[in-house]
């Protein structure tokens, strides 16, 4: 992605949180200080083959996630509103930008692993934490205050099917299914 595509996506995101997220400015407004750049050029994964492994991968995922949450909760007749499925859809993977000054994934040195589709690696200097955690901790961090169903929802947006994720299955909110529904449909249909 070039960096005038990460700009268009930067105003996007910006657009949304004018419309959408306005009670929410002043926190979001920190997170974008805290880790904005970093989430606006971070990719979305580690290895080409699941998808959005690209220099501003993880927020070009991010905004079609929204977009897909928005026409499954009118197909699906759930009137979540608006502004919830905006928040889960642009952060519930912000743990992916790292921490402040520090990126979650850096560029692979090797050839051989870069010719493999493996372009980043976990930045080892990082506490270890799992993505969901660190996302979690980052909109705590910046003062964002989550519902209990955004919560939920940010939990479970790669499914039920971990053990930690176990006492929530069959018992996610709406939101939660669409979010996750959204991420696995656009995961799979980027051209890889």
């Amino acid at each position: 992605m070039s960096k005038t595509d990460i700009v268009k996506n930067a105003e996007k995101v910006n657009k949304i949180v004018d419309i959408y997220l306005k009670e929410k400015q002043e926190p979001i407004q920190r997170i974008l200080d805290t880790v904005g750049e970093q989430w606006f050029s971070a990719p979305a994964n580690t290895r080409t083959e699941l998808g959005y492994a690209y220099m501003g991968g993880l927020c070009d995922l991010s905004l079609r996630i929204c977009y897909w949450l928005q026409k499954l909760n009118k197909t699906m007749e759930k009137n979540i509103p608006t502004d919830s499925l905006m928040l889960v859809g642009l952060f519930h993977q912000l743990g992916k930008a790292g921490m402040p000054g520090q990126d979650l994934y850096v560029p692979q040195e090797s050839d051989w692993h870069r010719n493999k589709g493996m372009m980043y690696t976990v930045n080892e200097d990082l506490k270890t934490m799992s993505v969901r955690d660190r996302t979690l901790y980052l909109l705590q961090h910046c003062g964002v205050e989550l519902k209990d169903y955004e919560y939920q929802a940010i939990m479970l947006w790669e499914g039920q099917y971990s053990d930690e994720n176990r006492v929530m299955r069959y018992r996610e909110n709406p939101i939660a299914l669409l979010l996750h529904w959204s991420y696995i449909w656009v995961s799979t249909q980027e051209k890889r």
